[in-house]
């Protein structure tokens, strides 16, 4: 590619020109748009932990019944849809069909004072009940999304886990002994077991 009378060094004088204007744009973008992104992610990860951990345990109590069967089947799921036609299955079903969740927006109420920049925080910082009821309806489908996959995988590594301590001989022995054996039993051996290494 030839250039002449200097035209390559003003191509890339505009370039770098529209480059730090929208360098300018995302920075100043960037405080507002933050607080959003961090609050779907932990609300994501903490749903698909609170939910995948006690859901694993079920399943590797309840091996081989309906639950853990189901539970396998819906994990698999899980791991197998792809994000984005996930988001827009829940987008017309949750919103479009039943008219229950909000598309767009983080809050459909005057948000609570700002004080950290996280609307769910602060509307439980204020006490403000709607602005928390309106931010949790617009933080639902953000959040779901990501959290199917990850609560399939936190289910598959805590079934997998539970039923290797629940093989082992000595829980076998407390079987045979009589002992009960829940989920809380091994979920306190599984932890002697990650401490000691294995």
């Amino acid at each position: 590619m030839t250039f002449h009378n200097g035209s390559a060094l003003t191509a890339e004088a505009v370039h770098l020109a529209k480059l730090g204007i929208e360098l300018k744009i995302v920075k100043s973008m960037f405080p507002k748009r933050f607080p959003a992104t961090l609050e779907s992610t932990v609300v994501s990860v903490g749903l698909a932990t609170l939910l995948g951990i006690p859901c694993g345990l079920l399943s590797a109590l309840k091996r081989n019944s309906w639950l853990d069967h189901s539970l396998r089947v819906c994990t698999t799921a899980g791991l197998a849809t792809t994000g984005f036609w996930l988001a827009i299955m829940l987008q017309l079903f949750f919103s479009m069909d039943l008219d229950m969740l909000p598309l767009g927006g983080r809050i459909g109420v005057p948000p609570s004072r700002s004080t950290t920049g996280f609307f769910l925080l602060d509307a439980v910082l204020t006490l403000d009940g709607t602005a928390l009821l309106s931010a949790l309806s617009h933080m639902a489908l953000p959040a779901l999304t990501p959290a199917y996959p990850a609560f399939a995988t936190i289910v598959r590594f805590t079934r997998a886990g539970a039923l290797d301590v629940l093989q082992r001989d000595f829980i076998l022995y407390e079987q045979v002994m009589g002992l009960p054996i829940t989920g809380a039993h091994s979920v306190q051996k599984l932890q002697h077991l990650t401490k000691a290494g294995g």
